[in-house]
């Protein structure tokens, strides 16, 4: 009974998974620069929301 809990821990183990892989995605073109990033829900539609402050605006994803 070891012996086969061992062979399955060994073997589960054993199993590579790949890395995450990610895209640049380009959200806005236009902001010079970003001092403040933050993600969350704003609206209350359970959807992130995505707030940007740069040395002009304040924007909202």
């Amino acid at each position: 009974m070891i012996a086969l809990f061992f062979t399955l821990f060994i073997l589960f183990n054993a199993i590579s998974y790949p890395d995450p892989s990610f895209k640049t995605q380009l959200i806005d073109a236009n902001i010079d620069i970003g001092y403040g990033l933050a993600i969350g829900d704003v609206d209350g539609d359970n959807k992130p929301d995505i707030l940007l402050a740069d040395k002009k605006e304040f924007v909202w994803y």
